[in-house]
């Protein structure tokens, strides 16, 4: 499960990004991985935002913002 791998994913930088109106996954899911992951990670949660906002809807463009930036981010600090 990924609350047994997250922590080997180290040193990939982690993005948990998720809405906390999900009603598919409880975004306190998130939590707990983020709390399990290690050094490089990131975590943005978008209030009101729901399972499928990510790729439709009203939060299309924050989701998509959040995951250029965190990328961008990633690749200059090689």
């Amino acid at each position: 499960s990924a609350d047994r791998n997250i922590a080997s994913v180290s040193p990939i930088p982690v993005l948990i990004l998720h809405g906390t109106a999900d009603h598919v996954i409880p975004w306190q899911d998130s939590e707990k991985l983020y709390a399990l992951a290690r050094e490089p990670k990131q975590k943005i949660f978008i209030p009101d935002g729901d399972h499928i906002d990510a790729f439709s809807g009203r939060y299309a463009n924050l989701y998509r913002d959040a995951m250029i930036k965190f990328i961008q981010t990633a690749l200059s600090a090689k």
